[in-house]
């Protein structure tokens, strides 16, 4: 079977026809489309899927292309398998720790908690204030409604713009330790 027939394509088709037939065939024949079809569906899709990706990689090339068309021409029977693809050997087992035949040993990385660099952790007050002026200037305008004041509309905006600002400066705070933390950490290293 040729490269054209597995794309289904004329060998006279141009560039874009054939682009749009292989990714047609890999859409449809991707072997995550047919996982749910059962284990033979899925190998039968990896097989054909196989084999359009090496179709493709032969036309979508036009120096390959020319190659293929002059061995084509030549009377050769259709070139084989190009050396890029190769199926593993008969000893090769895949690893699916997900199945119930094979369950993954080592799952309890999943449930432990995330610890971050204590060394890039900004410090408390830092991570506290912005939503403690958030809520202060929350406050400060919803009070200054009733008791008419200016003076707490101006402190009120003036802690919405302060948290606004440490909101934004907590992260940047994080990243700049982050970076002398390694830095030093590079140097005990090295």
């Amino acid at each position: 079977m040729t490269h054209y027939e597995v794309l289904g394509v004329a060998a006279d088709a141009s560039h874009a026809a054939i682009r749009r037939a292989y990714l047609a065939k890999a859409r449809r024949h991707h072997p995550d489309r047919h996982r749910a079809d059962g284990p033979r569906a899925e190998a039968d899709a990896e097989d054909l899927m196989r084999r359009v990706n090496e179709a493709w990689a032969v036309l979508g090339d036009a120096d390959q292309r020319r190659r293929y068309d002059a061995q084509l021409a030549a009377g050769a029977s259709a070139p084989g398998p190009s050396s890029r693809i190769r199926m593993p050997s008969e000893d090769f087992e895949p690893s699916r720790p997900d199945t119930p035949e094979d369950p993954d040993e080592d799952e309890s990385w999943r449930f432990e908690p995330d610890r971050g660099d204590p060394d890039s952790v900004p410090p408390k007050v830092l991570l506290a204030a912005p939503p403690a002026l958030l809520a202060l200037g929350i406050a400060l305008l919803v009070l200054s409604v009733p008791l008419g004041g200016r003076w707490l509309v101006a402190v009120g905006f003036i802690c919405l713009l302060g948290a606004a600002l440490l909101f934004v400066g907590a992260p940047v705070v994080a990243l700049f330790k982050s970076q002398v933390a390694e830095e030093r950490a590079r140097r005990r290293r090295g």
